[in-house]
C-alpha cells in the first residue's frame, strides 16, 4: 500500500500509508511558495476553497512549475459553475457548447424539472431561427423597437440592403413603398387581389385611389387586335339599370346603381364571370356613343341638305314674287 502525507499549519507531522493521498484539516491552511505535484486534490468537507487575490488560472504544467515558456491555458471541466461574469481569455469569441439548448434561467431554476426562464440581453443576435418559448406559457413572439422606430430586414452585416420576409398574415395600419417607386401586390396567376373586412373572405370593402388604370392601353402590349364592329345600341336600349344593396351589407346601407351580369354580353364579363369588367364596359359605352355620333352625323347631313333645299325654295319663291310684282306693275300702267 502506498504512502500518504498529513500536513498541518505546523508543517509535515506524519508520514503514513494512507492510500497515496494528502489529508488537510479543515481548520488549517498551507502556505506554499513553490509547485505542488499531486494527481488530485480532495476536500473532506462539502465545499472546497481556493483563496486568491487575483485570478485562479489553469495553465500548462511547464509554466506552472517554472520550467519555462509562456502560459498555455487549459480546460476546466465541472457540472455547474457559479460566477458573476464569464469573459473571453485570449480569443475574440465566447462559445457555450451544448448538445441541445443554452438556457437562461433563474439561479435556482437550472434543473430540467421546472426551470424559471430569464431574459437575455445583447447587442446582436446571430441565429437560424427564433421560436416562441412554450414552456413560459406564452403564445406570441414580440419584436419591440423603441417608439417611432422600425423593425428592418437587411442582409447579414448590413443596414441598407433590404431583404424579404414571408408570413401567413400581416396585421398593420399602413404599407409604404421602401426604396422603389411602384408597389406590387402579386397573387397567383389564377388569383385575385381581394379587399374584405378584417377576418373575413366575402365581406367586401371599397378601394379609394386617385385613378384606376387597366393593365395597359398601349398597342405594343396587345395581340390579336381587331376592330369591334358589333352593334351595341340595341343591347344598351334593352338593358335595365337597377338599384340594389349587397347581401353582406348592413341594414340601412345606401342603395347602389348598376346592371345585372346576365343582361350583359359575355365580352363585358370579368375573368371569373361574376362581375362586369369596368374598362370593357366603358369601352362598350364608348362604342355606343360612337354609334350615336354616326346617327347624329347622318341627321346633320340630312338637315344640311334640307337647309340647302329650303334656301333654294325660298330663293325661288322670292324670284316668283318679284316677277309677279313686275307683271302687276305692267298691268297697272296699261
Amino acid at each position: 500500500m502506498g504512502r500518504g502525507v498529513t500536513l498541518t499549519s505546523e508543517g509535515v507531522t506524519t508520514i503514513e500509508a494512507n492510500g497515496c493521498a494528502i489529508f488537510l484539516s479543515a481548520s488549517t491552511s498551507i502556505n506554499v511558495n513553490t509547485s505542488i505535484w499531486t494527481p488530485s486534490i480532495v476536500t473532506s468537507t462539502v465545499n472546497g476553497y481556493f483563496g486568491v487575490d487575483g485570478e485562479l488560472r489553469l495553465v500548462n504544467k511547464g509554466y506552472a512549475d517554472g520550467s519555462g515558456g509562456n502560459p498555455i491555458y487549459r480546460y476546466l471541466r465541472a457540472q455547474f459553475v457559479w460566477a458573476d461574469a464569464i469573459a473571453t481569455n485570449a480569443g475574440d469569441n465566447l462559445y457555450l457548447g451544448a448538445n441541445s439548448e443554452v438556457r437562461a434561467t433563474a439561479r435556482s431554476g437550472y434543473n430540467n424539472s421546472n426551470p424559471i426562464y430569464r431574459n437575455f440581453r445583447a447587442a446582436g443576435l446571430y441565429a437560424d431561427f427564433l421560436d416562441s418559448n412554450t414552456a413560459t406559457g406564452g403564445t406570441h413572439v414580440y419584436v419591440r423597437p423603441q417608439a417611432g422606430s422600425e423593425v428592418r430586414f437587411t442582409s447579414v452585416g448590413g443596414t441598407t440592403a433590404y431583404q424579404s420576409f414571408r408570413g401567413l398574415f400581416g396585421y398593420m395600419n399602413a404599407v409604404d413603398v421602401n426604396t422603389g417607386t411602384h408597389m406590387y401586390l402579386r397573387p397567383a396567376s389564377n388569383g385575385e387581389v381581394r379587399v374584405t373586412a378584417t377576418n373575413t373572405t366575402d365581406n367586401w370593402r371599397a378601394i379609394r385611389a386617385s385613378e384606376h388604370l387597366p393593365p395597359s392601353s398601349s398597342r405594343e402590349t396587345k395581340a390579336n387586335i381587331e376592330v369591334y364592329n358589333k352593334e351595341v345600341l340595341s343591347t344598351l336600349r334593352n338593358a335595365n339599370i337597377y338599384t340594389y344593396v349587397y347581401k353582406w351589407e348592413e341594414p340601412g346601407t345606401p342603395s347602389r346603381l348598376g346592371v345585372m351580369i346576365d343582361e350583359m354580353p359575355r365580352i363585358l364579363h370579368g375573368q371569373r364571370g361574376d362581375s362586369i369588367e369596368l374598362y370593357a364596359f366603358a369601352s362598350y359605352l364608348a362604342k355606343g356613343v360612337k354609334e350615336l355620333i354616326g346617327v347624329t352625323d347622318n341627321h346633320a347631313d340630312e338637315i344640311n341638305w334640307l337647309n340647302i333645299e329650303n334656301q333654294y325654295l325660298k330663293d325661288k319663291v322670292k324670284n316668283q314674287e318679284e316677277r309677279i310684282s313686275h307683271l302687276e306693275d305692267l298691268l297697272n300702267v296699261a
